[in-house]
């Protein structure tokens, strides 16, 4: 595991703890910044959610623990009212669209009712997906198995999110994923996910 936040910027406030005893922090699985960009202050997290591995097993439980656990972290930032921006693998497809084939892979972990609805969980705070943001019905995934040719015939899942707080998505451009990384000789099953944003009106 590992999460990491690089900035050409200020960094400020870093914290690695997602404050709940259910989780286990040497896991490095989140991380958080400030970042000063210019006149304007943006928070950044950085999380790596638990496949859950199968559902109904012991890391499948965890991994529901570890949304609750962000959920309520997530919730408490937003009073705040900063512009706020909570990206990573988050492990879960949220609607058929992010999927190749939704009916195959109905009920299975990254795929299952369950997981989508902590996910929603996330989202009806009012943090909002920065792809669908601006993609609202484009087919795109973030991950393809090694296995199977699944690159090779786009048998993908977007996985990997980035989700804004209102005052985020004010000032975002654009999102979107860089599949070049993807055809590597020697790539990860992830490609990167990426937005742009107006900061000081550039």
């Amino acid at each position: 595991n590992g999460v990491a936040i690089l900035s050409k910027f200020p960094i400020d406030e870093v914290s690695t703890t997602l404050d709940d005893e259910r989780i286990d922090q040497n896991q490095s699985r989140f991380i958080e910044a400030v970042i000063s960009c210019g006149t304007q202050a943006i928070r950044v997290t950085n999380v790596y959610v638990p496949n859950g591995q199968s559902v109904g097993s012991e890391k499948f439980n965890y991994k529901m623990s570890f949304y609750d656990a962000l959920t309520h972290h997530v919730k408490k930032q937003l009073g705040y009212n900063e512009k706020y921006i909570v990206t990573g693998d988050f492990n879960v497809a949220p609607s058929d669209i992010d999927v190749f084939d939704p009916i195959s892979l109905k009920d299975t972990v990254c795929f299952h009712p369950l997981e989508q609805a902590k996910w929603r969980n996330l989202e009806n705070l009012g943090m909002i997906d920065a792809y669908r943001y601006t993609h609202p019905s484009r087919h795109q995934y973030s991950w393809w198995d090694y296995r199977g040719g699944a690159w090779q015939q786009n048998k993908g899942l977007r996985i990997d999110h980035l989700l804004l707080s209102p005052e985020a998505a004010d000032i975002c451009i654009q999102s979107d994923v860089d599949t070049s990384m993807r055809q590597l000789e020697r790539p990860s099953d992830h490609a990167p996910v990426w937005a742009s944003f107006s900061v000081d009106g550039e």
